[in-house]
This record gives structure tokens, sequence and C-alpha cells, in this order.
């Protein structure tokens, strides 16, 4: 009985890791588990208990941080949200000036302005920032 308690657990700990992402409830639930595993050996509930302490202890404090850094590391280089859509192109599909104008840029339709010289429709064109829900845009280069 006691290692289905321990394997339950460890199962549940490693489902809620999916909402947090943050290694705390995997490292509890991979000694969890490593605690089941002891019990299914035969060891006692005593026994179970300092292997799930043991393990606990050693993930939570050198396996967790270098997995935290490596998914830190990792999230680092992938831009999100509107910050992946700086250096987009698109496409002008009215003239655009400092104060209105119309872009398609990755199959949506976006109100856009330029701070440069007027930008005809039709050109192709470069997001350089976002204000609010407006795209700020360039000409681009070479057009």
């Amino acid at each position: 009985m006691p290692q289905i308690v321990w394997l339950v657990a460890g199962g549940a700990l490693l489902l809620i890791e999916m909402w947090t992402a943050d290694l705390l409830f995997a490292s509890l639930g991979v000694s969890a588990l490593l605690a089941g595993a002891s019990a299914l050996a035969g060891a006692d509930w005593l026994l179970s208990s300092i292997v799930f302490a043991a393990s606990a202890m050693i993930t939570l404090l050198l396996l967790r941080p270098l997995g935290l850094r490596v998914l830190r590391r990792n999230a680092a280089d992938s831009a999100t949200n509107i910050d992946a859509l700086i250096g987009a192109e698109g496409v002008a599909t009215s003239d655009i000036t400092g104060d209105s104008g119309n872009i398609k840029l990755r199959g949506e339709h976006w109100s856009a302005i330029t701070e440069g010289d007027p930008i005809p429709d039709g050109t192709r064109v470069t997001l350089t920032r976002v204000n609010g829900a407006t795209a700020v845009v360039v000409r681009k280069e070479g057009d």
C-alpha cells in the first residue's frame, strides 16, 4: 500500500509541474517515484521516507538550479508576443503617413504609421516597433 501512495503522489506532482514549469514539483515528483520504487523493492515506510527526503534534497539543491539555468537560457533566446514582430516584413495596404495607414503583416491587418517619409500603398515595409495597437514601420530597404 505505501508504494501506491508514493507512486500516485509522484505522478500527481509531475502533473502539477506541467502548469508551473519551475521544476519544484518535478523534483518532488521524481523523489516520490524513487520512494515508491524503494517501497516496491521491499523497503518499509521509514526507509522509503528517507529515500524521498534524500532524493528531494539532491534534486532541489543540485539538479533543479541546473535545469532552471538551461530553461532560462533557452527562453531568453526566443522572442514572444510583440517582440517577435520587430523586424518583420509586411505590405502597405494603404498609403502610410505619420498619422495613419494600414499594413498586412503575417496575415493580419494592422493600423500603421511611419516616422519617416510617406509610404505608398503596395510598398514592402519593416516593423520597427509597436505603439499601442499601431505598428510603426519604415520602407523596406532596397525597395
